[in-house]
Formats: C-alpha cells, sequence, structure tokens
C-alpha cells in the first residue's frame, strides 16, 4: 500500500514535469514563429514595417519609378528640359522667319524690284529703322553689271547682334526674271539665313504661280522664306492676288505678309517700311 501510493507520487510529479516543460516550448515556439507565416498575416504580404518604411532596392526603385513626360507636366517643364513655350517658332510663321535673321551675324537676302532697288525706296527706310536697333548694313545690288552687290551701306554700328542685308532688287525685273538671278543673288553674297521675296511690278500678265515655283526651286528647302503683298494701289490687282493665292496654298514652305489692308494706298516708302515693320513680331 506504501508502495502504491509512492509510485502515484513520482507519477504525478513526472507529469507535473512534462507539463512545465511543454508549457516553456509553447511559449518559446510563440516568439520563433516562421516568417512566412508573419508575411502571411500582414496586408500584402510585406515583411513586418516594410510597407511602412521602404528602403532603396531593385524592387523599390521600379516602383518608384515615374514617366519623365508626366513628371515634366507636373512640373511644367519638357522632358528636355526646355520650359513649355520655349520651342522656336516654325520657319514656315512670320515669326520663324524673323527670329532666323534676329541673331548675331545675320544676313537676309531681299529679292525684289523696282519699289526696292534704290536707297530712296521702302528695303532702305525699313533698314534704317532696323539701325536704329541694332548694327546694320545693307548691300545693293549692282544693277549696271548685274553679278554682284555693291560695298555695303554702313547704317549703324556698336554691340548688339549684326545684320547684313543683301539687297538683290533690279528696277526692270519680274518675278520669272529674278527667278533667273537668283543663284547670282546667292552667290554674290557672303551666306543667306533668310530670304524677303518682294516682287511683281512688272509682272502683269505673267504666269505669277509658275515664276513663283521657278524661283522656290533656286531655294534651299530648309532656307526661311517670307512672301510680300505689296501695299494696295502698287501693283497690278491680278498680280496681287495671284501672289498672295500662291503663298496662301505654299504655307507649308513660306509665310506671308499681305500689306493691302495695313499699309495706305499708293504708301511712300516710308509709310510701306512702318507698315511692314509693324506686321512683323
Amino acid at each position: 500500500m506504501q508502495l502504491s501510493t509512492r509510485l502515484q507520487n513520482l507519477g504525478l510529479a513526472a507529469l507535473a514535469a512534462v507539463a512545465v516543460s511543454l508549457s516553456a516550448y509553447a511559449v518559446w515556439s510563440v516568439g520563433q514563429a516562421p516568417e512566412s507565416a508573419m508575411t502571411a498575416a500582414l496586408p500584402g504580404g510585406s515583411p513586418l514595417g516594410e510597407d511602412r518604411a521602404p528602403i532603396s532596392g531593385p524592387d523599390t526603385d521600379a516602383t518608384t519609378a515615374t514617366d519623365p513626360a508626366q513628371d515634366a507636366a507636373t512640373a511644367g517643364t519638357a522632358p528636355d528640359g526646355d520650359t513649355p513655350g520655349s520651342t522656336a517658332p516654325p520657319a514656315t510663321s512670320v515669326a520663324g522667319w524673323a527670329s532666323a535673321w534676329s541673331g548675331p551675324d545675320a544676313d537676309l537676302l531681299v529679292i525684289g524690284d523696282g519699289f526696292s532697288n534704290l536707297r530712296s525706296q521702302w528695303i532702305h527706310q525699313w533698314a534704317t529703322e532696323l539701325a536704329a536697333e541694332r548694327p546694320v548694313q545693307i548691300h545693293h545690288w549692282a544693277e549696271a553689271e548685274d553679278v554682284r552687290f555693291n560695298e555695303p551701306d554702313v547704317l549703324s554700328e556698336g554691340s548688339g547682334p549684326g545684320l547684313t542685308i543683301w539687297n538683290a532688287s533690279r528696277g526692270d525685273t519680274t518675278i520669272g526674271e529674278a527667278a533667273e538671278h537668283t543663284q547670282a543673288f546667292l552667290g554674290a553674297a557672303s551666306q543667306v539665313d533668310a530670304v524677303l521675296v518682294s516682287l511683281g511690278r512688272g509682272s502683269a500678265g505673267e504666269d505669277v504661280a509658275a515664276s513663283l515655283d521657278h524661283l522656290m526651286g533656286e531655294l534651299d528647302a530648309d532656307l526661311p522664306v517670307l512672301v510680300l503683298a505689296g501695299p494696295p494701289g502698287l501693283y497690278n490687282t491680278g498680280v496681287s492676288d495671284g501672289i498672295l493665292a500662291w503663298a496662301q496654298a505654299h504655307q507649308d514652305r513660306v509665310a506671308l505678309v499681305d500689306l493691302r489692308g495695313t499699309a495706305p494706298d499708293q504708301a511712300t516708302a516710308e509709310e510701306w517700311a512702318g507698315a511692314f515693320q509693324a506686321a512683323l513680331p
């Protein structure tokens, strides 16, 4: 009877020890839960804290990269770093044409007629207006020889972007004749950044469109060109209409200034020069 009681007590003690051991192991197991189990318990399956404090690395960089164009739109800049609106105007606009000869050491070729060949006429008067703002010199075509420009008239000097005007205006010329001479004009000028076409005085009865096509074929395709429809009352109406219609049909190649609605009838050289300058941006 005493032996049975002793064995019973030993059994109880052993069971108590086992219970304590199991309890301790359970506590240890909770603290050592597998990472996959903890991960599964978090929103999105992210490791604890990673969604709150991301660190740099391949995955993080990939998820935070953005579209440069979208960033540029948000920041107000273009992807290449230019600000909106800083793109140069197209050469076929009046602004684009003017910008082509606005820089330093620029050269402008004028292909004109008997309304612009003399120093008393509108091209020289317009050049004088420009000379108040920048250094300007103008070469007039040597009409007697008809192969070169005269030495320059220096209208102003000083600092600023210099401008050279090559005035290839001939007193008795049609648009077609000017086209025939265009290669000579280009060869006699040192360089050309833009072209102004002011023609039509002697072109009554001429196929204006065909002659303008011929002239444009003599010029480089990337050379900015402005075609002028002169003041009212000075040109034959059919010629003026033909110039205007041709220029409007070729807006992908030339810019146009139409002075018939802005310059006075029978404009003087000074009025013509002023109206043209006012038409520029």
